[in-house]
């Protein structure tokens, strides 16, 4: 749609993307409350494993909003044209992270806790950063609320253009489970 200069369905593309990541993170919400103590258990029987990973996946799962909105947006961003930002949003991420990362986990004795709560904390600030240049006046593609309406057709291609990497990350993880559980028998 960028190519054909149709900056309308640029827009509503945009707007049904964002419905689905929203889709996506309630999804994930309910894993982080309701999935992931079964998951890390079919992993390890290593309770200080199994204890570490549902206290950071936990809080990862239940507050994922901001990372799976900031690499919506980095991603809108980059199909725009614009991958320095993209890059700088990347960055100002990964260096809030580092900062604070030993802030959560020695000075507030947060331990795992610390490491992921400094993570959902960096991909929000982050998230609200690129937002600021996806609904801002000089935006090439504008997030408005008014485009944040169902449209099935859109959806459809959107899903169809993601599948695959789905399915091959789904797979990935599949064989890690698999892989972690032989190695459990030795």
């Amino acid at each position: 749609s960028l190519g054909e200069r149709n900056q309308e369905a640029v827009n509503r593309t945009a707007g049904n993307g964002m419905l689905l990541m929203f889709v996506v993170t309630v999804a994930f919400m309910l894993f982080g409350f309701l999935g992931v103590r079964p998951y890390f258990e079919i992993q390890s029987t290593v309770a200080a494993t199994v204890e570490g990973g549902i206290d950071y996946a936990s809080i990862c799962c239940i507050f994922a909003l901001g990372s799976f909105l900031q690499i919506l947006c980095e991603r809108l961003l980059q199909a725009t044209g614009r991958t320095v930002l993209t890059m700088a949003t990347q960055a100002a991420g990964a260096i809030i992270n580092i900062i604070l990362d030993p802030v959560f986990i020695f000075l507030f004795d947060m331990g795992v806790a610390g490491a992921a709560l400094a993570t959902v904390i960096s991909q929000a600030v982050s998230a609200l950063w690129v937002l600021r240049f996806l609904t801002g006046k000089t935006a090439i593609l504008k997030l408005r609320r008014d485009r944040l309406k169902v449209a099935f057709a859109r959806l459809k291609r959107i899903v169809s253009l993601g599948v695959t990497g789905f399915v091959m990350s789904g797979t990935s993880c599949l064989v890690q489970i698999a892989c972690n559980n032989q190695l459990q028998a030795f």
